[in-house]
This record gives C-alpha cells, sequence and structure tokens, in this order.
C-alpha cells in the first residue's frame, strides 16, 4: 500500500529503517505510523513519508532531529503525553492516523490510544475525503 519511492526503495522499509535508527539511537518509541498519501492510497513515488511518532519522553525528540532520513521522512513527534492529550482535543493529524495509518511500530501504546479513540473520540469526530484531501468536523 506504501508504494515505493523515487529510487525504488519501499516507502515501507525505508520507514522501519528510520524508526529502527531512532530505536538503535536510545529514542523510546512507543509507536510508529504512517499517515497522508501513503497510507490514504495516493502514494506517488516523489511523495514523502508523514510518520507519526510516539516517544517516551521529550528526550527522544533529539535523535529524531538528528536521523538520518530526514527529508524522505516527514517525522511528526509526539511524547505520550502530548499523543493522549491530542487525541482527547480531536488533533487531526492523531485523528487521521487512527482513521488512515499504517502502523509500523507499536511497543503496546498505539494499541491502548486506539482503544480510548474507539471508546470515546470516534463518535464525536466526522471524517471523511473530499477532492483528495481530509474534512474533520465534530459530530452531533
Amino acid at each position: 500500500m506504501l508504494g515505493e519511492l523515487w529510487d525504488g526503495r519501499s516507502a515501507r522499509a525505508v520507514a522501519e529503517e528510520f524508526v529502527a535508527s531512532l530505536i538503535e539511537a536510545g529514542a523510546d518509541v512507543k509507536a510508529a505510523v504512517v499517515i497522508g498519501s501513503g497510507a490514504r492510497g495516493g502514494w506517488r513515488p516523489h511523495s514523502d513519508i508523514d510518520l507519526v511518532l510516539v516517544l517516551g519522553s521529550r528526550r527522544d525528540i533529539r535523535p529524531v532531529l538528528e536521523a538520518p532520513g530526514l527529508g524522505t521522512v516527514d517525522p511528526k513527534p509526539y511524547t505520550v503525553r502530548e499523543a493522549i492529550d491530542a487525541l482527547e482535543k480531536a488533533d487531526t493529524t492523531i485523528i487521521e492516523a487512527m482513521e488512515f495509518g499504517v502502523v509500523i511500530h507499536d511497543d503496546g501504546f498505539w494499541s491502548k490510544l486506539r482503544k480510548l479513540y474507539e471508546e470515546g473520540v470516534r463518535g464525536k469526530v466526522r471524517v471523511r475525503r473530499r477532492n483528495g484531501a481530509l474534512e474533520f468536523s465534530l459530530a452531533g
């Protein structure tokens, strides 16, 4: 579903390598989820890889900023607390990850966050595609 990059590399493999490099650098990566065109089926070889990262703490962000592959991978980092807060506030990036994301790493946190989403937030938010873009609105 994620397709290949312009140079023939698998986008999924590139995202997985990016996450592995973060873990190798000591980052506590709780979850990594591809969003954007790759996850929604609109992938093109020149697309970047939009990657939601949930990290154990703020100190884990430094390896993200220094990781090889930036540019090809466009990280969207959240700490655990920020991810929970974002979900409770119906942040569009987190909602997109819940609705369309392709999980490439989960230490169990994403599964728990998804359960919170399905039990509480999902019924309060409407997401639909329109002319290739996502529209978000409050249900009700």
